[in-house]
């Protein structure tokens, strides 16, 4: 009965609210809407990137459809066939306009000048 007694005593000692761990701080509504706030914007922010990659992506399968069969139209209308000067002509410039669309783009949105590239 003696140790009954004591594990009762033991029990009511380490569950009573003063030998209990403190409790983490409350966090206040400040606290709180400003952790809203940051996870709207780090939401916000993953949106953003995920629109950018999927215009970078439409854009390339654009060009991947349509550049190749262009190419071969290009080289089957020359005048001997086997000619694959228009076709790399047709890449060249491809490549220049898309390389000043760039530059282009680059201008308006942050100047001509040097300082953040």
């Amino acid at each position: 009965m003696q140790s009954l007694y004591n594990a009762t005593v033991w029990t009511v000692i380490l569950r009573s609210p003063a030998s209990s761990p403190p409790s983490p701080p409350q966090e206040t509504k400040v606290e709180e809407s400003n952790k809203v706030q940051e996870d709207r914007e780090e939401e916000n922010e993953e949106s953003k990137a995920r629109l950018k990659l999927a215009i970078v992506f439409a854009m390339i399968g654009v060009a991947c459809l349509t550049g190749a069969p262009l190419g071969g139209k290009i080289l089957e209308s020359s005048d001997k066939g086997g000619n694959w000067v228009p076709a790399q002509l047709f890449a060249g410039s491809s490549v220049a306009v898309g390389g000043m669309l760039l530059v282009g783009a680059r201008c308006v949105r942050e100047g001509w000048g040097s300082g953040r590239i």
